[in-house]
């Protein structure tokens, strides 16, 4: 009985250890000394306030912050993340009554509408002229949760928009009322454009967060 007895007990001081652990603490032994008087590109500490925790983890783990969250153990990586951040509010609710993806018609899909790689739309495409570039004005809005950044160009097929996010979800949207279809959580943050595969028996949509990854469309 007493090695079931000293593994209870080591059990025990393990699990108190973990909880003494202060979010706190980690943040200013790790995060502080640039968060607080933070350069152009870091982001303060008041906006990272504003940030999922799931968000800080990844980026600790698998993102930007990768150098510094190696050197924490999970722990104290879960500590920090959950003193900084707010608590994720569980999934999308602006769902389209339809969410079937149409994967027809033209648009912009993928760097550029040509394989030339030109970035340029034609008028017909388009539907806009030059004149008609003063007339536009906002028809909806789309908030990426969590995110402070996004650096994901939108792929654009028939009535469907595709785009990423640095947090690594990639939304299918409706064109016309920016409901959502479709959400896909990628490992890692999302920078590229969306290519999406138009053959019917294909029905893909591919993007590489690190490597390309498939996506198959209900």
């Amino acid at each position: 009985m007493l090695p079931c007895r000293l593994l209870l007990v080591l059990l025990a001081a393990k699990c108190l250890s973990a909880q003494a652990i202060s979010g706190e603490a980690v943040y200013q032994a790790q995060c502080a000394s640039c968060h607080d008087t933070p350069a152009s590109r870091v982001p303060p500490k008041d906006a990272l306030k504003k940030v999922a925790i799931s968000n800080i983890l990844r980026e600790l783990e698998t993102g930007a912050m990768q150098s510094v969250g190696s050197r924490l153990s999970t722990a104290e990586r879960s500590a920090v993340a959950n003193y900084l951040g707010v608590a994720d509010s569980g999934t999308a609710t602006a769902f389209c009554a339809d969410r079937t993806v149409a994967m027809a018609g033209g648009g912009w899909n993928g760097w550029s509408p040509e394989p030339t790689n030109t970035r340029f739309q034609r008028t017909e495409a388009a539907g806009l002229t030059v004149d008609g570039v003063g007339k536009l004005r906002l028809k909806w809005a789309f908030g990426f949760e969590g995110d402070t950044i996004v650096f994901s160009q939108p792929s654009v097929i028939g009535n469907n928009i595709f785009v990423g996010s640095n947090s690594g979800r990639v939304h299918a949207l409706d064109a016309a009322t920016g409901c959502t279809r479709w959400m896909f959580q990628a490992d890692a943050g999302v920078r590229s454009a969306k290519v999406a595969s138009l053959p019917a028996w294909l029905k893909t949509v591919t993007f590489p967060p690190i490597s390309y990854t498939p996506v198959p469309v209900p």
